[in-house]
């Protein structure tokens, strides 16, 4: 009995140790601009690219762990909608880079940065590629152990012309050689998101009356993005995809559907097979147009952060795609007594990473007391990966019937 008894309670420390205060943090405006939000985070939840004042404001780099910030602009980004890490193919002997993807005064422009953000290598900026400034996470890198020296990024255009670059080397780097992959596509098409293997998502005008629906591009580093058309909801002349998970799982998004209600709702595309799945909303009984929206993936896929309208207002949610569960983070930071100044709620989740833990670190915009001034924010959760939990728990019960 005492064996058994120590073995629980090694177990229920084990648990224990998975647990951590939720945290919800504020990133304050830049010099005389008046609003803020997170666009980007990078896979490890410690650092967020995002922007102030809007399209041509202010970009930041901005150290969650620390609380420190690099500001961007004019050297490097009045924006910046990625950021991702990219190890030297000689890593460690080169160290680690952070890449800042963005709007460099209405030009395509990427950097790096070796010092955590302290100082900046402009790498490329492209004066003959006009920026269009409303993606999110839109690089994508991999850890030291996977394909090193290689980090995806993507954009689109003002003349809907999309492009995916690739990283590889040791060093400093260079990108990929010749021109990056490109596409030229009708209006109103856009690239949002890219993953670790260079598959970008976005959307397309097809048919007749023309719609948007969902793509991938398939960057194949010899000048041309393939692109494919992919699986909306059963039924669904419309789409579009917003992100990708950085190990290519899946994707998401929205979709239109035939079943009634009709209208928009969050979904999740599996890369592999094609399969489409709805997300849950928090009313289901909602009849209005705008259910819901996808705007980031973790980069397992396991999870997805967004927009939830279904209760007549944007709510930032985050959604467990193993288990089909979905967190109001309004809520959320409510009920742990963290939600401070939003006192117009979070509206809009747009990025997600994952700390050293395995929680949840999720960054976006809400509103701030007075009017209707917005911040960006970082909210960390003290919630497990799925899966987690319970094989801790399957693992305490075999301990104990072979005790």
């Amino acid at each position: 009995m005492m064996k058994r008894t120590i073995i629980l309670a090694a177990v229920m420390a084990m648990i224990a140790s998975t647990a951590m205060a939720a945290n919800l943090l504020t990133i304050s405006p830049v010099g005389t601009q008046t609003s803020s939000e997170g666009r980007a985070i990078t896979p490890d939840g410690v650092y967020v690219g995002g922007n102030c004042g809007g399209t041509g404001g202010t970009g930041f780099i901005w150290d969650a762990v620390n609380l420190s910030r690099t500001i961007t602009a004019g050297s490097v980004q009045t924006n910046v909608n990625g950021i991702g890490y990219r190890y030297p193919s000689d890593y460690p002997t080169s160290p680690r880079q952070i890449l800042v993807g963005g709007n460099n005064g209405g030009w395509e422009s990427m950097n790096t940065s070796t010092d955590g953000g302290a100082t900046w290598l402009k790498n490329r900026r492209t004066n003959t590629h006009a920026y269009v400034g409303n993606n999110y996470n839109m690089v994508a890198g991999t850890s030291s152990a996977v394909t090193p020296g290689r980090i995806y990024s993507t954009f689109s255009t003002n003349t809907q012309n999309h492009y995916t670059d690739r990283w590889e080397g040791a060093g400093q780097g260079a990108f990929g050689a010749g021109s990056p992959d490109a596409k030229s596509n009708p209006s109103d098409s856009t690239i949002s998101g890219v993953s670790s293997e260079g598959t970008a998502v976005g959307r397309r005008k097809y048919g007749s009356p023309l719609v948007n629906r969902s793509v991938k591009y398939v960057s194949n580093n010899a000048g041309g993005l393939a692109l494919t058309q992919v699986s909306e909801l059963p039924g669904s002349t419309t789409g579009a995809l917003w992100d990708i998970a950085d190990d290519g799982s899946k994707a998401g998004g929205e979709s239109g559907k035939t079943a009634a209600p009709g209208g928009v709702f969050p979904y999740i595309l599996n890369m592999a097979t094609g399969a489409t799945t709805e997300l849950p909303v928090q009313v289901p009984a909602w009849t209005g147009p705008t259910w819901g929206r996808v705007y980031g993936m973790s980069p397992s896929g396991n999870f997805a952060v967004g927009m939830d309208y279904s209760r007549g207002s944007e709510r930032a949610v985050l959604w467990d795609t193993v288990l089909m569960k979905e967190y109001d983070l309004t809520d959320y930071a409510s009920y742990k007594h963290i939600l401070d100044g939003f006192t117009g709620n979070l509206r809009r989740a747009y990025a997600f990473g994952v700390d050293g833990s395995g929680h949840p670190v999720i960054t976006g915009w809400g509103v701030v007391q007075p009017g209707t001034l917005t911040r960006g924010f970082v909210l960390t959760m003290d919630i497990p990966e799925p899966g987690t939990m319970a094989f801790l728990l399957l693992g305490s019960l075999a301990l104990l019937r072979r005790r």
